[in-house]
């Protein structure tokens, strides 16, 4: 049997459908759309959906754009609204033109579809409270994605990237992350994650809130970048560890993170910030040089597996 869709791989269509339709199962038993009533209410899961558009409609819909809104077949929709009209749920109204007719509900029918969210909203909170933040975190970003994947529609504005201390477990990711991009993107080996272990590792065990800080920029729960600032001795501070997602790549965010640094540095009375880098990663450099610091000596280095590399030392004099 072929795959009646051109251009795609048959196992693969079939998979991808069997996930679709799995997830359809499952979205309608969760969402209770398989009972006759909604959450023990005396309303189905279609006269609650109805309610609940009316209630937030910025203007009052005719019955035509309420069935286009919600996708439903218009004759069955109407079964729908005179059921809830008897039950003087929903009013009606002339529209503009005097053709139409506009909906909105009732007194009783806000009443009802208030009581109605109000159990939905228990509803949630009994699922989002058997998962960590991390995880509610992560529930909220895959639904906005399938919402927008499935939708055509434009993915929801993200909220604000927010600059936070380091929390436990945070370490490991950041390890783990420059193991993986730089492997990705530099060939690099497990040799240079080993070093990354070794500077987080010491940051852990010696860290102090007058010597060290660390800076992990963070969206929605997910991890975005890094940055730490660690002492260099005779009144030098270290910017270590710098890293950004490449989905955080274009925003700026590094030269923030590098910002954030010197300001913590100046204000801690330091004379001095140094780094340490590789002549390949042109992006960090160019945010380095134009943030003041200067390339203060270079050495052949062995690499991470991928060739011979340039080793450079930067620094910043912050008396200047």
């Amino acid at each position: 049997m072929t795959d009646a869709i051109a251009g795609t791989c048959a196992p693969d269509r079939r998979r991808d459908r069997d996930a679709v339709r799995r997830f359809n199962r499952f979205a309608t038993a969760y969402a209770g759309a398989l009972n006759e009533r909604l959450n023990g209410s005396e309303f189905s899961l279609a006269e609650a959906r109805v309610l609940w558009e009316l209630r937030h409609a910025q203007a009052a819909p005719t019955a035509a754009a309420l069935a286009r809104a919600l996708g439903l077949d218009p004759a069955y929709l109407s079964r729908l609204l005179a059921r809830l009209t008897r039950r003087g749920l929903v009013e009606t109204a002339p529209g503009a033109d005097r053709r139409t007719r506009s909906l909105a509900l009732s007194p009783a029918g806000l009443a009802v579809s208030a009581d109605l969210e109000a159990g939905s909203d228990r509803l949630a909170d009994a699922t989002l409270d058997r998962l960590s933040p991390e995880d509610r975190g992560r529930l909220r970003r895959a639904l906005a994605e399938a919402e927008a994947l499935l939708s055509a529609a434009p993915a929801p504005s993200p909220e604000p990237v927010v600059l936070r201390g380091l929390r436990p477990g945070d370490m490991g990711w950041i390890v783990h992350r420059h193991g993986a991009l730089y492997a990705a993107e530099y060939g690099w080996t497990e040799g240079f994650e080993a070093a990354v272990a070794r500077i987080g590792a010491e940051y852990l065990e010696t860290a102090a809130p007058d010597t060290h800080r660390a800076w992990i920029a963070e969206r929605e729960g997910a991890i975005l970048g890094s940055v730490f600032l660690v002492p260099g001795g005779a009144g030098a501070g270290k910017l270590r560890m710098l890293y950004l997602e490449p989905a955080a790549r274009g925003m700026r965010l590094g030269r923030t993170l590098v910002r954030e640094v010197i300001r913590e540095a100046r204000a801690r009375g330091l004379v001095r910030l140094d780094l340490w880098t590789h002549a390949c990663l042109s992006a960090a450099r160019g945010i380095y040089a134009s943030e003041g610091f200067r390339l203060v000596a270079s050495q052949p280095g062995p690499g991470f597996g991928a060739g011979p590399t340039e080793e450079e030392t930067w620094s910043l004099d912050l008396t200047a």
